[in-house]
């Protein structure tokens, strides 16, 4: 199917919602020069990468991405934009200034550096247009215990834990089953292997060209020590996915394509070409007057 011009943002059919921008490393931001204005992408599913080139980032950051596309800001107007990366099309949205007088101070996650700007994260409540929250689903604490991630995979929303506070024994159950007060905990998520944070999680599958990754398996930082791990739902174990330890910087080797998909989940590094490192902050090497407040939005 051909995207018309102008319709890869607006029409959901021409979404790239399986592909997701390819975090460097070494600080190659994108618009670095060495990139020579080209930035990678990756399919979660297929494995595949293209690369392709943005002159758009030459003005603009990137905050975020959603269904594949990417969530822009423009610097010097911080005027907001949904671009598609394949086709070119942008559909503009109202500036983050626009944002300020909706906002709460007091709300968990508004802050104000220096008075001139706020941040707004998804939970918090902007106006009187937005419906009220709605409870989908209950769960005993005694059943499964936090940290608590949810995942799309498969078409299905899963609900990530543990079984007690010892933090040993992780679970998977389908919010489906939850909104019927089921638990019922599986043991295989087919080919995929789920990449958790609570900022932004992905399922990945081990069938296509990303031989590191494996199937039925969870990966994240450990809530002990910050470490990457892997839990196998199938034998209830854990293991190391890659050499070495991200807790004092980048590590490179066969596995470090793990490490490049697990970055993916924290937006803090992954729009600023650096891979995710628990000891050291992160922060915009170029236009930090423009980009410092939203800093802690991406």
């Amino acid at each position: 199917m051909v995207c018309p011009h102008g319709c890869g943002v607006i029409d959901p059919r021409f979404h790239l919602r399986r592909w997701m921008m390819l975090p460097e490393g070494h600080g190659l931001y994108p618009s670095h020069a060495s990139l020579r204005g080209y930035i990678h992408f990756f399919n979660l599913d297929t494995g595949k990468f293209v690369r392709v080139k943005l002159p758009v980032f030459n003005d603009h950051c990137v905050l975020d991405s959603a269904e594949g596309l990417l969530v822009m800001q423009r610097d010097e107007d911080t005027a907001i934009r949904l671009f598609h990366p394949f086709t070119g099309d942008v559909v503009d949205l109202p500036p983050l200034v626009t944002l300020v007088p909706h906002i709460n101070p007091d709300l968990p996650g508004a802050f104000h550096p220096m008075q001139k700007f706020h941040y707004l994260r998804g939970e918090d409540h902007v106006g009187s247009s937005l419906p009220p929250p709605k409870l989908i689903a209950t769960i005993s604490i005694d059943k499964l215990t936090r940290p608590l991630c949810l995942v799309e995979c498969d078409s299905q929303i899963l609900v990530t834990g543990y079984t007690d506070s010892s933090l040993s024994r992780m679970l998977v159950n389908r919010l489906a089953d939850l909104t019927l007060e089921k638990l019922i905990s599986i043991r295989s998520i087919g080919d995929k292997a789920l990449f958790l944070n609570n900022e932004r999680s992905l399922s990945v599958s081990s069938n296509g060209a990303l031989p590191t990754v494996v199937s039925t398996t969870i990966v994240q930082t450990s809530p002990k020590d910050g470490s990457l791990t892997q839990y196998h739902l199938s034998t209830d174990t854990w293991s190391r996915p890659m050499d070495g330890c991200i807790l004092s910087g980048p590590v490179f080797g066969p596995c470090c394509l793990i490490y490049h998909i697990y970055t993916c989940c924290k937006r803090e590094f992954w729009n600023k070409g650096q891979l995710y490192n628990r000891k050291k902050g992160c922060k915009w090497q170029v236009k930090g007057k423009w980009r410092l407040g939203v800093c802690r939005l991406s």
